[in-house]
């Protein structure tokens, strides 16, 4: 994870003219961090002019770029002259760090699929030789699938799709009730589907990463994290808000031992906010894993030879 600086500004109106100390924690944390006596800037007491006059102090935090996650604090500003024990004076303040932009975690999942093609398990036998075309689909939750089916010295040969239909939630089967058939053996024909279509996968600043059609089948789901209300997804997906925090600034490389000799140990942060290591050798490579920007650490036992290979930004939740 990535630490960057930041701040939040308080602001009140001081009757006491002179040092103030600023006192702030985490909403329940058991400690609070306080500004110490020195020359007014980060860490050190601001000094405020009183008389009802404007003082503010900057509160320099770092905070991880890689969560959307939104941090509250609490905390009270109390005129320097006052025992650091004493509950005199404090005016109590409480303050949020909101990242920019804020995300929102969102789950994206393949809900129905036009069909893909067909597998032949077994051609059975006993059908009328001929062409039989666009028999349609039964079942799966569909509509408009086709196929046209060809049957060779009583076995179906051929299965191929007419049309692909839509809305399919399940394979159906295709009916072969208008194949005249005698008694022999009902072939065996899977229909399968093609997935869910192209789908753009967002991460916190906006920018996506587009996934081809077929990516994801049936009942799988993505995370991807969008600063905004939920963006549009084709008709074959459902998206909904999910709570919890997302991973930005992902990218997508490849980790390779280019020598055949030695070993290189990784391990990285995966998008998922998961811990992953491992060990490449002689001449490999991990193949493209999606990663926290800056978590990869390798060790390289020699004679191995390290290359890194950037192959692009990805979205990981």
């Amino acid at each position: 994870m990535a630490l960057v600086p930041a701040n939040i500004a308080i602001n009140w109106l001081s009757q006491y003219a002179g040092p103030h100390r600023v006192c702030y924690r985490i909403v329940g944390a058991p400690t609070y961090t306080c500004t110490v006596p020195g020359t007014p800037g980060p860490g050190y007491h601001p000094v405020c002019s009183g008389g009802g006059a404007p003082c503010s102090y900057d509160i320099p935090l770092m905070v991880d770029n890689e969560t959307c996650e939104q941090i509250d604090y609490e905390g009270y500003v109390q005129a320097a002259c006052e025992d650091e024990a004493s509950l005199i004076g404090r005016i109590a303040f409480t303050a949020s760090f909101i990242p920019a932009p804020a995300c929102k975690r969102y789950e994206v999942t393949c809900e129905n699929s036009p069909v893909l093609d067909t597998t032949i398990n077994d051609g059975g036998s006993g059908y009328s030789d001929g062409v039989y075309p666009a028999l349609p689909a039964i079942g799966g939750g569909g509509t408009s699938a086709t196929f046209d089916v060809t049957v060779a010295g009583g076995i179906i040969t051929i299965a191929a799709v007419n049309t692909v239909g839509s809305g399919y939630t399940s394979a159906p089967t295709i009916d072969l009730s208008s194949i005249p058939f005698i008694p022999g053996t009902v072939a065996d024909i899977s229909v399968n589907l093609r997935g869910c279509g192209q789908l753009r996968r967002y991460d916190c600043s906006g920018a996506f990463v587009s996934l081809p059609v077929g990516a994801l089948q049936i009942g799988e789901t993505i995370m991807e994290c969008f600063p905004g209300a939920a963006p549009e997804v084709p008709s074959d997906f459902s998206i909904s808000e999910q709570t919890g925090n997302c991973l930005c600034n992902c990218i997508e490389q490849d980790i390779q031992n280019t020598f055949d000799g030695g070993t290189i140990d990784y391990a990285y942060v995966d998008c998922n906010g998961a811990n992953v290591g491992g060990t490449l050798t002689n001449i490999d490579s991990t193949g493209p894993v999606c990663m926290v920007d800056g978590s990869l650490i390798t060790t390289v036992n020699a004679p191995a030879v390290l290359n890194i290979a950037v192959v692009g930004a990805c979205t990981g939740v």
